[in-house]
């Protein structure tokens, strides 16, 4: 069974055992984003409307290109990508993409098109699609409203407001923000049937440096005594493959915390659920024997792994609106 087929058959399953990055057209062509209003000067309404809804989604343990959302085939470890394309790929599946937009709120309802339709597919039950992805979060917010069988889903940005992220006062206003945008853009407009009261994943649900006084020094050593990782060598040498060198501390092992929201639509009802899945990225060291070097034990190379996983429900069965700080 190939990898779109394990991920189709269970999207959940698979999430709980394998990271998994949105990758790959982050962000629709401006001329699909219909403009809907002003929040103000700096923040604008956008929704994806039409057949500009669904793109089409490759499972893959490579094919991550370098600086595509932050991840680097040759360093990361554990981790697959589902990459987002505009036309279909023989194996690829439709799916309805929420892009982001910075300091932006972009939305877009999971319902079938009166005046849009795919083209055929070879399994006629894909025609429309039972899976939503939107872009990787690791700042953002996003909300899901209105009724299971057609959810309203917000991705919301503010990466000009309260300054880092890292910082609780910095998060706080980013996530207000966030959430007094939302809420304006909610009554804005929108066709909803009644549903589910809404529910949002904000930053501080998937950022665990946030939650219940964890820090990311913390973090780190929990997450390096996880994977083995011995924090505390002294300075090495790292010679790449180029043959350069350069002083580097095993010390210098750090963590980052990303999301990834996903929906699923059960074929017999039609109602759909809603998932995150956090995922922590380590940064650390490990001894290799690079080409032309076998003579020389104490080489080292960067690697990124990807562990800590977890994947959530957050609608419509969750705790509400949650704001972890």
């Amino acid at each position: 069974m190939n990898l779109n087929s394990r991920f189709l058959q269970d999207p959940v399953k698979f999430a709980q055992k394998h990271a998994i990055a949105p990758v790959g057209n982050l962000l629709s062509n401006p001329a699909d984003l219909k403009l809907k209003g002003n929040y103000d000067a700096t923040t604008s309404y956008y929704q994806v409307e039409g057949q500009n809804r669904v793109l089409y989604c490759t499972v893959t343990e490579s094919g991550v290109s370098s600086g595509d959302a932050g991840f680097d085939t040759s360093k990361d470890q554990n981790l697959y990508s589902l990459r987002i394309e505009q036309a279909q790929a023989t194996g690829s599946f439709p799916i309805y993409w929420l892009p982001w937009k910075a300091n932006q709120i972009i939305r877009t309802t999971l319902t079938p098109s009166k005046k849009h339709h795919l083209p055929l597919l070879t399994t006629a039950a894909f025609q429309e699609p039972h899976v939503f992805v939107t872009a990787t979060v690791n700042g953002c917010s996003v909300f899901v409203e209105g009724s299971e069988t057609e959810p309203t889903v917000y991705h919301a940005n503010a990466a000009g407001t309260g300054g880092s992220i890292e910082t609780p006062h910095g998060l706080m206003a980013k996530i207000s923000r966030m959430e007094t945008v939302y809420t304006a853009f909610s009554h804005h407009a929108v066709k909803k049937t009644p549903g589910p009261t809404g529910r949002s994943l904000s930053a501080g649900r998937y950022m665990p440096e946030q939650v219940g006084g964890v820090s990311r020094a913390q973090d780190d050593v929990r997450v390096a005594k996880q994977l083995g990782v011995n924090r505390n060598r002294a300075p090495i040498t790292v010679i790449n493959e180029k043959g350069r060198s350069r002083l580097r501390h095993i010390g210098d092992f750090k963590t980052i915390t990303f999301g990834t929201v996903f929906g699923v639509r059960e074929p017999r009802t039609g109602a759909w659920t809603f998932y995150v899945q956090h995922r922590v990225r380590a940064t650390h060291w490990k001894k290799v024997l690079p080409f032309g070097r076998s003579s020389n034990p104490n080489t080292w190379k960067q690697f990124n792994t990807w562990s800590d996983l977890s994947v959530q429900e957050f609608w419509p069965r969750g705790s509400g609106t949650v704001i972890d700080l």
